[in-house]
């Protein structure tokens, strides 16, 4: 083992090492080591998919290195967690040592890893039209492409090599097959039985196929392609992940096959030409057509090669057998008679469905409907997938007022789970909501609005709807809400007591006080008055607050009056004339028990009940009960 390692050492020279231990779909292990940097620990980066994942420093310690002679000291090991990739696909992780001293950055030994399950590509998937099944297979060699597709004992494609298949490619920035995506494989794998391409996904049951893949390159690097020379790739596959869905029959329509493609693109270019579908077919399928689901017109066409705006449908001689192209997005506005396009070749002819972008980056999703069966069968069809994308906008909304959420329920006849949905709440051309179906909106003001709904099926006219509705939106008044009270202090007998509430809300309002929930009459005011509480007066207050749009009661004032005490004197008169040795007694009833007394008019101020040495003259006593409530007598 050390000397394979000194063999390496000597062969590489400065070319950083490593090993990629360890990966699952959790994350991995491994190390790395550059000679050149000596000690120092080097950066490794990990790619999944072809995609930078993470950029992390190999420094973690890895004593068996030192061991068995690889590295002068421990600290070259990495590892990596892996978050965020679904779990349902199999992934292809590559390490790369970064070059300490500038250079190659070689990917370390183990890697390309697989984690997860990687599908075989053997399927196949059915389903009755009219006298036959529409039979599509797949194998593991053209990595879950569409190798063969059968009706009425008819084979429809022509699959020869990793380019001959119902399939989808891409080329971006004009570089034609010089940078050319491919799902089935590459140009290098010829007539083999393996393909470059990466199988992540595949599901296959009933009349339902869904794959998904990391294509190759068509033109493989250090190769040349016709018209465009070499490859501009450097990598086997992209980093681009190819994804269809394919469905045998619609309702009422067997001989349709739904197929839909997603293309994911994390790169930036500046044009992107996708493939959505194209079909290679066996040379008997001679007879060229295009036809115009509109007008139900049937019209012979010439070999090309090159593209044109209407369906195309290939035949053979005698009708019996028909393949047709239809997408509801074609033709593309801003590529007018463009989208399908024909080509004849010595042993095999082919279609295809094109669409093209600009400033190309992330996630596009394509339509297309592939027809089988007899001329008749596939012309009938595409007439009945038009109809079926005729669309009518229409919606109601329920009352509405501002401030509150307004539902609008989607009245639209001829959506399906494809249709797009476009709501400009002031036809003014800002779409405010793309939502499907039934929709909620909150009006942030009274008025009128013109609302207009958009649905779309397609480009085709008849195929796209609008309609605008006037509604009116009515003001929500904001009802009464009484703010919180302060507690009112018990008062004594007799005295003035007053409360008032604040209200929120749209005035104007509406008052009336209670007392134990019985309304007073006159008490309408915000404020509630008593100049002289009496007994009868305690209990809880409340107010209720009523307006155009609703009514709220305040939070309940509870009064306590406490009844004043009683006093009464009791005098002994002076004994003779100019003396002061009178005395009054002042007595306390009623209240609250805990009385003070407090005597005035020359009696210094005496606190006891009894007041003594008084001279001839008028004495007043003021008693305070417990609560501070109080009466005076003379």
């Amino acid at each position: 083992f050390a000397l394979c390692f000194q063999v390496l050492f000597c062969i590489a020279q400065n070319l950083p090492i490593g090993y990629l231990d360890y990966a699952d779909q959790n994350g991995g292990y491994g190390w790395a080591y550059d000679q050149d940097a000596g000690t120092l620990p080097i950066d490794v980066h990990i790619y999944i998919d072809g995609r930078l994942y993470a950029a992390i420093t190999a420094n973690e310690s890895r004593p068996d290195l030192v061991t068995a002679g690889i590295t002068p000291n421990p600290e070259h090991g990495y590892s990596f967690t892996i978050t965020g990739y679904d779990l349902t696909r199999a992934h292809e992780v590559i390490v790369y040592a970064i070059n300490y001293g500038g250079g190659v950055n070689p990917s370390l030994t183990n890697c390309p890893a697989t984690i997860g399950v990687q599908p075989s590509g053997d399927a196949s998937i059915s389903n009755i039209a009219g006298p036959s099944s529409i039979v599509i297979s797949t194998t593991q060699r053209l990595a879950g492409a569409i190798g063969s597709l059968t009706w009425n004992g008819k084979e429809f494609i022509n699959s020869y090599d990793h380019g001959r298949e119902l399939q989808s490619a891409t080329s971006f920035n004009g570089w034609g097959e010089c940078f050319n995506p491919t799902e089935a494989g590459s140009s290098q794998d010829g007539t083999g039985n393996i393909s470059t391409s990466f199988l992540q996904y595949l599901n296959a049951s009933g009349n339902f196929l869904e794959t998904q893949i990391l294509p190759a390159f068509w033109t493989q690097p250090g190769y040349t392609a016709p018209g465009c020379g070499a490859a501009i790739n450097t990598t086997q596959r992209a980093s681009h992940y190819f994804h269809k869905k394919v469905t045998i029959g619609m309702p009422g329509m067997a001989h349709v096959v739904k197929y839909n493609t997603e293309f994911d693109i994390p790169e930036n270019y500046s044009s992107g030409t996708f493939e959505a579908l194209t079909g290679y077919m066996p040379p008997d399928f001679s007879v060229f057509w295009t036809y115009n689901p509109a007008s139900q017109q049937l019209t012979s066409l010439s070999d090309g090669p090159g593209e044109q705006e209407l369906p195309i449908v290939f035949s053979t001689t005698d009708n019996n057998y028909a393949m047709g192209i239809y997408s509801p997005d074609l033709p593309d506005p801003q590529w007018a008679g463009a989208g399908y396009g024909r080509f004849r070749f010595g042993d095999c002819t082919k279609w295809n469905c094109v669409f093209r972008e600009n400033n190309v980056t992330g996630t596009y999703k394509f339509r297309s409907y592939v027809f089988v069966g007899s001329l008749t069968n596939v012309t009938v069809s595409m007439t009945q997938l038009y109809n079926y994308f005729n669309i009518a906008a229409n919606f109601s909304a329920d009352t509405v007022y501002a401030g509150s959420p307004t539902n609008f329920t989607d009245l639209t006849t001829g959506s399906n789970s494809e249709t797009q949905y476009q709501w400009d709440i002031n036809n003014n051309g800002t779409i405010e909501d793309t939502t499907s179906g039934n929709f909620s909106y909150l009006f942030p003001a009274a008025g009128n609005y013109s609302v207009k709904l958009t649905t779309i099926n397609g480009v085709a006219s008849a195929h796209q709807s609008s309609i605008i509705k006037n509604v009116v939106v009515l003001y929500n008044g904001i009802p009464p809400t009484v703010q919180p009270v302060s507690p009112v202090s018990p008062v004594c007998e007799g005295s003035g007591v007053s409360f008032s509430i604040s209200v929120t809300g749209d005035a104007p309002f509406i008052y009336q006080w209670q007392l134990n929930g019985i309304a007073l009459a006159g008490a309408n005011t915000d404020i509630y008055s008593l100049a002289s509480a009496q007994l009868a007066d305690a209990g809880n207050y409340t107010c209720v607050v009523i307006n155009t749009y609703g009514s709220d009661t305040s939070d309940i004032i509870s009064l306590v009056v406490n009844a004043v005490p009683l006093v009464s004197l009791t005098s002994t008169n002076t004994s003779c004339f100019e003396m002061c040795n009178g005395t009054s007694t002042a007595n306390a009833s009623g209240g609250t028990p805990g009385y003070t007394c407090q005597w005035d008019f020359n009696t210094g101020s005496q606190t006891t009940f009894t007041a003594t040495n008084l001279c001839a003259g008028l004495y007043c006593a003021t008693v305070t009960d417990y609560n501070g409530c109080y009466v005076s007598n003379c």
